[in-house]
């Protein structure tokens, strides 16, 4: 299992990562009023992508968000438990959920997304 979550952190950080060229500057700093973050859920019956979106909180340096906040989801089954013996296919397995975290969040923020891998 220790093996499956580590190539599940390598397939979603090279499919994520760097998506804002140049350099990074302090998102507060930028003129965005909605922040986003993703997570990833990989459950026993499939595995899940939240993306969550909250208003920017200038005193805050990580997100707090509350029930009432937006999320958005998508899963695809079976769990990841079943690529024990396949990992290989993960990253085909993944890909659609990291496509629908790439399309719901905007360019301009994927540098400030925080990733979360919950398992």
């Amino acid at each position: 299992m220790i093996q499956i979550l580590l190539l599940l952190g390598v397939v979603i950080a090279n499919n994520l990562r760097f998506k804002a060229k140049g350099t990074i500057p302090n998102l507060w700093n930028i003129q965005a009023s909605i922040c986003n973050g993703v997570m990833f859920d990989a459950g026993s019956s499939g595995t899940r992508v939240y993306v969550y979106s909250w208003n920017c909180r200038e005193t805050q340096t990580m997100p707090y968000v509350t029930l009432t906040e937006k999320s958005i989801e998508k899963k695809v089954k079976p769990g990841l438990a079943s690529f024990a013996s396949k990992l290989n296919e993960i990253p085909n397995y993944l890909q659609p959920l990291i496509d629908f975290a790439i399309t719901n969040i905007p360019k301009s923020m994927m540098a400030y997304t925080p990733i979360m891998l919950d398992c």
